[in-house]
């Protein structure tokens, strides 16, 4: 998938991280969402009919590319197979948290995007999809300020690091971190 390029295919992660990224105007590069496993990506583009970012993988991942006319058609057949413009919908809320998520102060970024993290996959332990620079670089953080973020959320009480990129969370405490901080 690539930026501007005619859409051809919806995406599915079956199994990995995909990074959807964009150049800014001074060259960088933009990673502006996280496609988890179980995500779709590129619905976006059902309505101008571009690709809006690049997608490339994080890791090893196992992607589904599909021609959004046979999903159409598939979805009609079958009930348990979601519509494309419900699909859209649940990306376009991702990509609505994520601009709020920008307005954030940087222990409010992190802490909602942990939060995030342990609403989608459950329990008190997460693994950050990518690396903490990525993450940094999503959240729109230097990646020097998303370790002291990370120290000061600990200091906080709202994570415990077991590991470089592995966390045990505490979601209450996060949540009133992400509202006051």
């Amino acid at each position: 998938m690539r930026r501007g390029a005619p859409l051809t295919h919806v995406f599915v992660v079956l199994d990995g991280v995909v990074r959807i990224s964009r150049e800014t105007r001074i060259g960088h590069t933009r990673i502006v969402g996280l496609a988890l496993s179980g995500d779709t990506f590129a619905c976006d583009a059902l309505a101008s009919g571009l690709y809006g970012g690049d997608g490339h993988a994080a890791r090893p991942t196992v992607v589904a590319a599909v021609d959004p006319r046979l999903w159409v058609d598939a979805a009609a057949r079958d009930a348990r197979l979601p519509a494309l413009d419900a699909l859209a919908s649940v990306q376009m809320a991702r990509m609505m948290r994520q601009d709020s998520r920008l307005r954030l102060t940087a222990a409010a970024r992190v802490a909602d995007f942990l939060l995030q993290l342990v609403e989608r996959r459950g329990g008190g332990v997460v693994e950050l999809p990518v690396s903490c620079k990525d993450v940094a670089n999503h959240l729109d953080l230097r990646a020097e300020t998303m370790s002291r973020m990370l120290r000061r959320l600990a200091e906080l009480g709202g994570v415990r690091r077991l590991a470089p990129t592995r966390f045990e969370v505490d979601a209450e405490r996060l949540r009133q971190i992400r509202a006051t901080h």
